[in-house]
């Protein structure tokens, strides 16, 4: 575990100040997954963001400049990216586990199990965002299910109020309307494109994440809602799966199921008038 504070508070004090707490897959995720949170943070002196990349990000694809970089060389930079990223934007804390795609994949593993359950406890966040079930990035779905792990071992009273998932590997906006949350980012394009644009191995590796999310945010802003004026610029949206921490929670196979039946009786109930 490495843990990058930022303003040079002590560790411990930072971390036990955590108020909210984005658990990402790679370097970047975090700031696709939560930019309006990262802004809210920095506006709110009350308000705490710690950062957690799961992965040592060794698997990016690469091209151009960075297309002979080796793996070892690719984990060091996506480290110093992401410590930029977490500078410019503040961030209380950032901790960076440094597991492979591989280990994290393999519910056999322990170890990323207990360092986020550990990591949790001692944080005890408020608030915690990571990636959905419906992601399409199975690393991405294999942390959100070490996330859920890691928060139901351990005892309810000191588990976040909420478990908010987003999106990145695939858009929400097919959630029915009633299951949407919007994560205004409207306030924060300049922000967006200072974070994300530290994260030159990924853009110029190949990946031009930074355009993808900025057309991702105004088309979620002006696609929310059809017969109304746009109510945001640009916007994220999220899911709440709270009721996957809880003692008698559902399960993310049954959850995730839960909601595809609710869009497919929306589209169907629609074509049948």
């Amino acid at each position: 575990m490495n843990i990058y504070i930022p303003d040079g508070t002590s560790q411990d004090t930072a971390l036990k100040r955590t108020t909210h707490m984005t658990i990402a897959a790679h370097p970047d995720d975090i700031e696709l997954t939560s930019m309006a949170i990262i802004g809210k943070c920095m506006e709110d002196d009350e308000k705490y963001f710690t950062g957690v990349v799961v992965s040592d990000g060794s698997s990016s694809p690469r091209t151009g400049a960075y297309a002979d970089t080796t793996d070892k060389q690719m984990v060091n930079i996506r480290a110093k990216e992401q410590e930029k990223a977490a500078q410019a934007g503040k961030y209380n804390a950032l901790v960076m586990l440094g597991y492979t795609s591989a280990q994290i994949k393999n519910p056999e593993y322990i170890p990323p199990h207990d360092e986020l359950a550990a990591l949790i406890e001692k944080c005890r966040p408020e608030y915690i965002f990571t990636h959905n079930p419906a992601d399409r990035h199975d690393t991405h779905v294999a942390v959100m299910l070490r996330v859920i792990r890691a928060i139901k071992s351990l005892p309810e009273g000191i588990r976040p109020k909420r478990l908010i998932g987003c999106e990145v590997w695939r858009t929400l906006d097919w959630l029915p309307d009633g299951r949407k949350i919007m994560l205004d980012t409207s306030r924060y394009s300049k922000l967006s494109k200072e974070l994300l644009g530290v994260f030159d191995s990924q853009i110029a590796g190949g990946k031009q994440y930074d355009l993808a999310f900025y057309g991702r945010q105004h088309a979620n802003a002006t696609f929310s809602q059809s017969h109304s004026c746009d109510e945001y610029e640009c916007a994220s949206i999220a899911l709440d799966m709270t009721s996957l921490i809880l003692d008698n929670g559902i399960e993310p196979e049954a959850f995730i199921t839960n909601l595809i039946e609710e869009f497919k009786a929306e589209v169907t109930a629609r074509i049948l008038g």
